[in-house]
C-alpha cells in the first residue's frame, strides 16, 4: 500500500486593536468591526492549512506579549493584523522584541509598508498592516507563497496580459494595485488601504514599479492573476446586478456609464429612458419609504441599491420600500404595483442584450 506523505502547518491569527470588536457584538462610537481576521482565516483554510482565529489583541505590550508566546508553543505560524506601523499605538514590535527575535519590519511596497516578520520560540510570525487591502495584499504576495513552499505545495502564478482601461497615476514608490480584468481590460480599483471591497472585487494585482508615476490609458500590461476574471462589463441602474453571468458591474452612475461605453469600457450600460417598461412593487406599510437611487421615485429615504434597501425593511428600518418587479421576485417580496419606470439599453454584444432583457424580465412595448 503506497504511502502518503501529507504537511501541514497550524495557524494562529490575531486582529489587534481597542477600537476592534467582532462582528456581532454592539458597534459603539469609536468602534469597527473585525474584518482582517476572518479573511485572513477564510483564505488559509481555502488552501488547506488548518487556520484558527484566537480573537482581538488589545493595545497593552503585557497582553500581547503573554497571547503570542502561548500561542508559539501550539501553533507553527503566527499571523497579526495591525499594530505594525512606528506609531504611538502601534505597540506589537516592542512585544516581540521583548519575545522573540525580529526578523525584518518594514518593505517598500505600497500597500502594506509597515509589514514585519519575527521568530517566537520556534514559530514563525507575519505581523500584517492592519488596514484590510494592505494585510490581504501582504498575505497573497509574501505569507502565502512562502506558507505553501514551506509544505512542499506547488506555487503556480496566473499571469494574464490586458489594456489599461484608465490612466493610472501613482506615487513613485513600488505598489500592488488591485485591479479587475474584464474582457482583456483592466480596471484600476482606486479605493484606499481601508477598503475591503477593492480587494474582494479585485481579479489580481497590477505591479507599478518603483518611480513610475503614470500609466497611461491603453497601456498594455500584465496583471497576476489571484481570483475571477470577467467576459463583460456593465453599468448603469442596479437591476444589471441581477445578470446571472460573468460579468463586473463598473458603476451605477449613468452619465457616467454611458461616457464608459462611449470610449470602449464597458459592454452594455441601462439607464432612465423610454423603450422597455418595468413595474414597481411596494412592499411593507405607510410610514418611512425607501427606494433605490437613480429611478427617480418619490420617497423619503434613497438606497445605494436594492439589496441594501432590502435589508433595511427587514430591519425595520423602513416601514416600506418601492423595489422593481425583477429585484421583488428575486428577493421574495410580496406587495402591489403602483407605478413602472422605463429603461433604454445599450449593448455591443447582441447575445448580451437578450440575455439583459431575458433575464430582467423586460417587456417591450
Amino acid at each position: 500500500m503506497r504511502k502518503i506523505k501529507i504537511y501541514d502547518l497550524k495557524v494562529a491569527v490575531f486582529s489587534t486593536g481597542n477600537e476592534i470588536i467582532l462582528p456581532g457584538e454592539k458597534l459603539e462610537h469609536g468602534k469597527i468591526f473585525d474584518v482582517n481576521g476572518f479573511a485572513i482565516v477564510t483564505s488559509l483554510r481555502n488552501l488547506g492549512f488548518s487556520a484558527e482565529f484566537l480573537g482581538i489583541l488589545k493595545d497593552d505590550v503585557e497582553e500581547m506579549k503573554k497571547k503570542l508566546a502561548e500561542a508559539s508553543k501550539e501553533y507553527d505560524v503566527l499571523i497579526t493584523s495591525g499594530a505594525t506601523s512606528a506609531g504611538e499605538r502601534d505597540l506589537l514590535v516592542e512585544a516581540v522584541k521583548d519575545v522573540g527575535e525580529i526578523v525584518f519590519h518594514g518593505v517598500r511596497i505600497k500597500p502594506g509598508k509597515p509589514f514585519l516578520v519575527a521568530k517566537i520560540s520556534d514559530s514563525i510570525l507575519f505581523g500584517l498592516p492592519g488596514f484590510p487591502v494592505s494585510a490581504l495584499t501582504i498575505l497573497h504576495e509574501f505569507v502565502k507563497p512562502v506558507l505553501l513552499k514551506s509544505v512542499k505545495a506547488r506555487v503556480e502564478n496566473q499571469i494574464v496580459e490586458g489594456v489599461v482601461a484608465k490612466r493610472i497615476y501613482s506615487e513613485g514608490r513600488r505598489e500592488l494595485l488591485p485591479v479587475v480584468v474584464a474582457g482583456k481590460r483592466i480596471f484600476p480599483l482606486e479605493k484606499g488601504s481601508g477598503a475591503i471591497t477593492s480587494l474582494t472585487n479585485a481579479s489580481g494585482y497590477l505591479e507599478i514599479a518603483e518611480n513610475e508615476e503614470v500609466i497611461e490609458r491603453g497601456e498594455k500590461r500584465k496583471v497576476r492573476i489571484f481570483s475571477k476574471t470577467y467576459d463583460f462589463v456593465v453599468a448603469g441602474v442596479d437591476l444589471l446586478k441581477l445578470l446571472d453571468l460573468n460579468s463586473f458591474y463598473l458603476t451605477s452612475d449613468q452619465k457616467l456609464a454611458k461616457v464608459e461605453f462611449a470610449l470602449g469600457n464597458v459592454d452594455a450600460v441601462v439607464t432612465l429612458g423610454e423603450k422597455y417598461e418595468v413595474d414597481v412593487i411596494f412592499a411593507g406599510k405607510d410610514g418611512k419609504i425607501g427606494s433605490v437611487e437613480g429611478y427617480e421615485l418619490k420617497s423619503e429615504i434613497e438606497f445605494r441599491d436594492h439589496f441594501q434597501m432590502y435589508h433595511a425593511l427587514r430591519r425595520g428600518k423602513i416601514d416600506g420600500a418601492l423595489f422593481l418587479k425583477p429585484f421583488a421576485e428575486k428577493l421574495g417580496v410580496r406587495g402591489e404595483k403602483v407605478s413602472s419606470v422605463r429603461l433604454d439599453v445599450i449593448s455591443r454584444d447582441k447575445k448580451l442584450e437578450e440575455e439583459i432583457l431575458r433575464l430582467l424580465s423586460f417587456q417591450k412595448d
